[in-house]
């Protein structure tokens, strides 16, 4: 079980509130979250859709998932991979002929809060990672810690340009095969 809070800033907080304010409530979580990980209970959701664009649109809620876990004699893995939009690397070709336009700019900050149970203790947290283009363009955050009772795992996205030229995706493949790794490390709890 954990808690989650996701922000969206810019244009992607004005896609969130134009989502949000077409449907119910209900919709939008299950569009939003809920599809990709249709193996969550999420609840006690609360909602901040900003009046003003440049605030930023908030989703925080609690959550049970047993799937990103897995057992083994006295441990416990964690994928916190979960929540988000990059599930992903989507640049996998070597070379690409043509620019790369993301539509907009955006920073999307997540914190997911995991519970440790009584009887473990972290072993092992992802390593804090920080990586950027070369430009600062794109830049990706992860920081791990915990009091011995919850993890705090947060990751934040940033983009500050919306086209990439061709000659600029071998730095952007490579930024994202950087920001797969990094996401794709997990969380050990060893048995006390």
């Amino acid at each position: 079980t954990g808690k989650c809070r996701a922000s969206d800033f810019g244009y992607s907080s004005v896609s969130k509130q134009n989502q949000y304010n077409t449907g119910e409530e209900n919709e939008f979580l299950k569009n939003t979250f809920q599809e990709k990980f249709e193996q969550s209970t999420i609840d006690s959701i609360l909602i901040t859709s900003p009046v003003d664009d440049e605030k930023p649109f908030e989703t925080r809620f609690n959550f049970t998932d047993e799937s990103h876990l897995q057992v083994s004699n006295d441990k416990i893995f964690i994928s916190p991979v979960l929540f988000t939009t990059f599930l992903e690397n989507d640049f996998k070709r070597e070379t690409r002929i043509s620019e790369i336009n993301f539509g907009y700019t955006f920073d999307m900050d997540y914190t997911l809060l995991f519970e440790i149970p009584k009887t473990y203790q972290a072993e092992e947290l992802p390593a804090p990672t920080h990586i950027y283009l070369p430009d600062r363009t794109f830049e990706f955050l992860l920081e791990t810690v915990t009091d011995g009772k919850v993890i705090r795992y947060h990751y934040n996205v940033k983009s500050s340009k919306t086209i990439y030229s061709a000659e600029e995706y071998k730095a952007l493949r490579a930024f994202f095969e950087s920001l797969e790794k990094g996401r794709l490390q997990q969380i050990v709890l060893k048995k006390i």
